[in-house]
């Protein structure tokens, strides 16, 4: 599972969903599952208070094609000590976190995490 979270007000979240969208497309065929998570409770317009349309709207515009859930209360940011946008995790089968990163993660970058998780130590 690779999961990022994002504010939807935020110039890299934005930009880094091109490149998770090549993720999912390229390892989704060996199990990845790729989601974002809205992860802030500043709105697109960086005034008002987070909302669903918010995360509607960074989806739309931003052409993302992997699934996006709405953290309102920031339960799963909090849990996983979100302190930056975007702040990506890398999840093993065993729920264990393989990789970590805040900020934007090139896709070269990011292809080496996810392999190294799918492809079995030898």
């Amino acid at each position: 599972m690779l999961v990022a979270y994002v504010a939807t007000w935020c110039p890299h979240c934005q930009a880094e969903v091109a490149v998770l969208n090549k993720i999912n497309q390229r390892y989704a065929g060996q199990g990845l599952k790729v989601m974002g998570v809205s992860a802030s409770t500043m709105g697109m317009d960086g005034r008002s208070r987070a909302s669903l349309g918010d995360l509607e709207r960074f989806v739309r515009e931003h052409n993302a094609t992997y699934p996006h859930y709405f953290d309102g209360a920031l339960v799963g940011a909090q849990r996983y000590g979100v302190r930056s946008f975007p702040t990506i995790y890398l999840i093993d089968g065993n729920g264990t976190i393989r990789f970590a990163q805040s900020g934007e993660v090139p896709e070269a970058d990011l292809a080496r995490a996810v392999e190294s998780v799918l492809t079995p130590a030898t």
